[in-house]
């Protein structure tokens, strides 16, 4: 194990630093936009030691790019990660030691692993790669671990395609744990289950972040989800963070028209009668040099239009990016 894993843990354990990722064109684009945005678009925040951030907002906004960016299979044009103190670019000269301490929870379980593979070497693949272990150890670790996610031994004799969509997605939170990692990495590890096996699955990784003291980024576009299992919330929108508070405050106090929306399309939000959004969800335009919100919005004027909001803190660690936030 490297160096810099066998230093005390830092605290915050991730922070990402104006962090910005641009996709080039491909040859086969068969239509280019009059003009461009970065995927992610200068995101700062930090992920607290023990400390779980979920960032939520609509597909295509960029929660993804941010997940790959920290997993090194994105490089960033811009902007700065570090990983217990220490910048990536220092660790892709140990990638190992990273990625027995950063795992990550994909969003379809089913095409995330080896369907030729048994559910025992699908899960004990990581001690193999990360540590120099006996068949004694590994085994120990390995039963342990299936416990901790609710398998059985019944299933490490089993194939991928013999267990339902929630068994795989223990299989893959066990795959994820069993190097003891200190950063879980979950993107939309629910959205492809059944409403009923999502339940679980929440209410298995909220225990297991209290039991093994684990750090999480939670990524989602389901805002109900995220505040059930973060600390803290960061919604996106179009490459940006438009708003950041710790959970209750965000729950109770949101002041970005974006959040609104989020809450507002809750099976259990305002009937449509008190809603204060008439938008189509489904509609999408963009601002060339204001706020990247404001072709939805309804409180927009005409400075949002022309000016691109900075995200100022307009509480005790609440942060929004609205011309007209109160």
């Amino acid at each position: 194990m490297s160096e810099s894993m066998n230093q005390p843990i830092h605290d915050p354990i991730l922070s990402i630093k104006n962090l910005t990722v641009v996709y080039k064109d491909t040859l086969f684009s068969l239509k280019k936009s009059r003009f461009s945005r970065p995927a992610v678009d200068g995101v700062s925040l930090d992920v607290p030691h023990r400390g779980t951030i979920g960032i939520v907002g609509e597909s295509g906004c960029g929660k993804s790019t941010i997940a790959k960016s920290i997993l090194m299979m994105t490089e960033p044009c811009g902007g700065e990660i570090l990983f217990n103190g220490t910048g990536l670019d220092s660790w892709r000269r140990n990638r190992l030691a990273y990625y027995s301490k950063v795992q990550m929870i994909w969003q379809d379980p089913f095409s995330s692993i080896n369907p030729k593979m048994r559910i025992q070497e699908i899960i004990s693949r990581p001690l193999h790669n990360f540590f120099h272990l006996s068949s004694d150890e590994i085994a120990q670790r390995l039963h342990a671990t299936i416990r901790k996610v609710g398998l059985t031994e019944d299933h490490l004799v089993m194939y991928p395609h013999e267990l339902s969509g929630g068994g795989r997605q223990r299989v893959t939170i066990a795959r994820a744990l069993i190097s003891e990692p200190i950063l879980l990495i979950a993107d939309e590890p629910t959205s492809a289950l059944d409403v009923s096996i999502q339940a679980q699955i929440l209410n298995l990784l909220k225990e297991l972040k209290q039991d093994m003291a684990l750090s999480m980024v939670f990524i989602s576009h389901n805002i109900s989800v995220v505040e059930f299992l973060c600390d803290s919330i960061c919604v996106m929108y179009m490459g940006r963070i438009v708003e950041s508070a710790p959970r209750e405050v965000l729950v109770k106090d949101h002041r970005h028209w974006y959040t609104t929306l989020l809450f507002e399309s809750l099976p259990n939000g305002p009937r449509p009668k008190e809603r204060k959004f008439k938008v189509d969800l489904g509609e999408l335009a963009v601002c060339e040099k204001g706020c990247s919100f404001a072709p939805r919005c309804i409180r927009a004027e005409k400075l949002c239009f022309e000016s691109s909001p900075d995200l100022v803190e307009i509480g005790p660690d609440h942060f929004c990016a609205c011309h007209f936030h109160a």
